[in-house]
């Protein structure tokens, strides 16, 4: 199978995947009023996904090795998609937050299996490539996803939304089928496995990094549409604004693939970081349109200058048990989401939105900082 042909196939499991990412932020409004909570009361269909999410990337790298990488995405795809369907008939909020940890779980194959395909099929020539494929289908995937949804909800309801975010996986994962699995010649035991990622200080470093990153990059983009409907916005306006976060990684990576060349890790790691904390900064000036826009705009320039790093991080920590390793990082990445949009939960049900976006603007500052400082010494050469 020739690269291009490669490079839709993976797009499409990417695609499939961050489809269903933000695309539930513009409907919590609709849901709230639906089931009778507050707004903030409603973000836990959120928190619920990241937490799916990040707590199954480790068994999912665990059993991608086992069964193999593309096979694992396929069957996550299907199951995060019937999840995300069968949120329609949910009849209360609590049942509606099960099912969307369900679909996070099975969404949680996808990624990691696919870098780590990437990382196993293909020479050093083709993977950055293929990869910068990946990150610009998933960012598209995004922008579309909460667009959509946004759309859905403000002209039919928030189930529209849910069978849109359904369908559209379940489609892309017709197309992943097509891509030949890799398997190794000697099968290593999922202990092995995981011991060669736990044990290995640079897998454990970037790991620790991601879940704080978590915490500011996930958990507070999730409150972004959320800001913008408590300040009387719609959902439709609510979608769009935060989808411009997904066009503006494709900018993003335009520049990143010019500049970045001339930038070593650790300074481009610092650079995202000043574009995060820059971002949630935006919104605590201004927790309105203006503020929202060019946090989206910001914070999509971190996930290329400082995210992309450490993902590269993460993929060459542990070779020797590589698929465990980086769904430790995105595990990781995402429990950090999920306990970063619990945690800003209190600030935004009390009207503390400035409060709860300068904590965030502050912790991105600090762990872009430490990330860039254990960076720079890993590369220090030994005396």
């Amino acid at each position: 199978m020739n690269e291009r042909a490669i490079s839709r196939r993976v797009q499409a499991a990417s695609f499939a995947a961050a489809f269903e990412h933000f695309m539930i932020t513009p409907a919590l409004g609709d849901i709230a009023a639906h089931f009778g909570v507050t707004l903030a009361a409603a973000t836990i269909a959120a928190t619920t996904y990241y937490l799916g999410y990040g707590l199954m990337q480790l068994p999912w790298g665990l059993v991608s090795e086992r069964i193999g990488r593309t096979r694992a995405a396929f069957i996550g795809i299907i199951f995060g998609g019937l999840a995300t369907l069968a949120a329609v008939l949910a009849p209360d909020l609590i049942t509606l937050a099960i099912l969307r940890f369900c679909a996070g779980a099975g969404m949680a194959a996808v990624v990691p299996s696919m870098i780590a395909w990437i990382g196993d099929a293909l020479d050093h020539a083709a993977r950055p490539r293929v990869a910068a494929s990946l990150n610009a289908a998933y960012a598209v995937g995004s922008a579309l996803g909460v667009f959509a949804a946004g759309l859905a909800t403000d002209h039919i309801g928030w189930q529209a939304a849910m069978i849109v975010g359904g369908l559209v996986p379940l489609l892309c994962a017709a197309l992943l089928r097509g891509l030949p699995e890799v398997r190794s010649t000697a099968i290593v035991p999922i202990l092995v496995t995981l011991k060669g990622a736990l044990t290995t200080p640079s897998a454990l470093y970037v790991a620790a990094i991601a879940l704080i990153e978590g915490t500011v990059l996930f958990g507070a983009i999730a409150y972004l549409a959320p800001t913008l409907l408590a300040s009387g916005a719609g959902a439709s306006l609510a979608g769009a604004v935060v989808g411009v976060y997904g066009v503006s990684v494709v900018a993003w990576a335009w520049l990143f693939r010019r500049v970045g060349k001339h930038l070593v890790i650790w300074k481009s790691i610092l650079l995202g970081g000043a574009m995060l904390t820059a971002a949630w900064a935006a919104v605590a000036v201004d927790p309105a349109l203006a503020g929202v826009l060019f946090a989206s705009v910001l914070s999509a320039g971190s996930v290329v200058f400082m995210h992309a790093p450490l993902q590269v991080w993460a993929t060459m920590a542990a070779p020797h048990a590589r698929g465990a390793a980086v769904a430790m990082f995105a595990g990781c990445l995402f429990i950090g989401g999920a306990a970063g949009t619990a945690a800003f939960k209190p600030l935004f049900e009390r009207g503390e939105i400035v409060s709860m976006f300068v904590i965030a603007a502050l912790i991105a500052a600090g762990v872009s900082l430490a990330a860039a400082l254990v960076r720079r010494a890993l590369d220090r050469p030994a005396s």
